[in-house]
């Protein structure tokens, strides 16, 4: 373990010491060896100590500097904000039963880091293999009620962080945060990307903001990486990670994120489409009442959230070559849909209301 880490490693683990001895009673005999995850935004470290009441687990989560994420982490320090998120809807969801968040343990602001302790359980993203084609009925059964809870937690996450309403600055943080990946999605200089993307695409959302002009936008809590990735299911329901990056948003976007992911499923070659469609189908009815938004709204927020999309195809093209296949196809569909063919927008019927 470099230097550098392993004095990282020794501060936490000090901490953790002194916080479950002044804290919880709890006296910490030793500290088993760390395992480490470098991602590309963060690391995170997974932590074991004996105690004299056995076992305790915990992860930290440690914010990595990256160009892609300046935006927000030059907005606030985003382990304390994570941390006070999740200090706030804890004990919240620990009322509800199948739904919940991981349970924040303390803070390090200096070190960009936060710990909470350890939840037991797989993404969901890796149970798609149950969608594909002759895959287990009775385990994809089970992966439409794991989804139909992740929409279930929305709604009461949702419920939780509250409804407020904000105006005109709200579709300008929109179009500019569409305007930074659009610039990102340059940088690539792809041959797939027509050289006036970023040029149509803000025309057209300068055009959803005159149609709202003053309209109060509807807000609450976003989660802001709301997919597949980062729900855990468990036997007894779903817990979400991660929340890098918590803001106020119109609550349609961590809709989108959800139901943008499983259309990109749908692009798999092995996936069964008709499947992958019960799986949406199943999230949307956990979530229940859909809210209701003015249609530029909604066309903003779909706009950021396939933009995102292109971005992330770009961004991991590489892999075996069906999930290189599936990133092709996905890209080229959010391309169209921001290129003006919009016949696939993911707003279901009857939701929307009229500008």
């Amino acid at each position: 373990m470099p230097a550098d880490r392993e004095r990282f490693v020794q501060l936490v683990q000090g901490t953790l010491t002194d916080h479950l001895h002044r804290n919880v009673g709890i006296n910490v005999d030793s500290w088993d060896e760390t395992v480490t995850c470098h991602r590309s935004y963060s690391t995170i470290s997974f932590l074991q100590c004996r105690t004299s009441q056995g076992l305790r687990r915990f992860v930290a989560k440690t914010t990595a500097p990256h160009a892609e994420n300046r935006p927000v982490n030059e907005e606030a320090n985003q382990a304390v904000v994570e941390f006070n998120i999740l200090s706030t809807l804890y004990p919240r969801f620990a009322e509800f039963e199948a739904t919940s968040i991981p349970e924040p343990v303390l803070v390090l602001p200096e070190l960009n880091t936060y710990v909470m302790n350890y939840v037991s359980g797989e993404p969901l993203a890796n149970l798609l293999r149950h969608d594909r084609w002759f895959a287990s009925r009775k385990e994809f059964s089970r992966l439409e009620l794991h989804f139909r809870r992740a929409g279930l937690w929305l709604k009461r996450f949702q419920e939780l962080t509250g409804h407020r309403a904000g105006g005109p600055e709200v579709l300008a943080g929109i179009r500019e945060r569409c305007d930074f990946r659009l610039t990102l999605i340059e940088s690539f200089r792809d041959p797939r990307i027509s050289a006036d993307l970023r040029k149509k695409v803000l025309r057209f959302l300068n055009e959803q903001e005159r149609r709202l002009g003053n309209t109060p936008v509807g807000l609450t809590g976003r989660h802001v990486d709301f997919g597949p990735w980062n729900v855990l299911a468990r036997p007894d329901g779903v817990t979400v990670l991660d929340f890098f990056g918590y803001r106020d948003d119109p609550p349609v976007m961590d809709l989108l994120s959800m139901l943008i992911a499983l259309d990109r499923e749908k692009k798999c070659l092995t996936a069964n489409r008709l499947r992958v469609q019960s799986l949406q189908d199943s999230f949307l009815a956990g979530y229940g009442l859909l809210p209701r938004i003015q249609e530029p709204l909604w066309l903003m927020c779909e706009s950021l959230q396939r933009i995102c999309g292109v971005h992330d195809a770009l961004n991991q093209n590489h892999g075996y070559l069906l999930r290189r296949l599936e990133r092709h196809r996905s890209l080229r569909s959010n391309l169209r849909w921001l290129a003006g063919d919009r016949r696939e927008t993911l707003l279901p019927g009857g939701e929307k209301c009229q500008s």
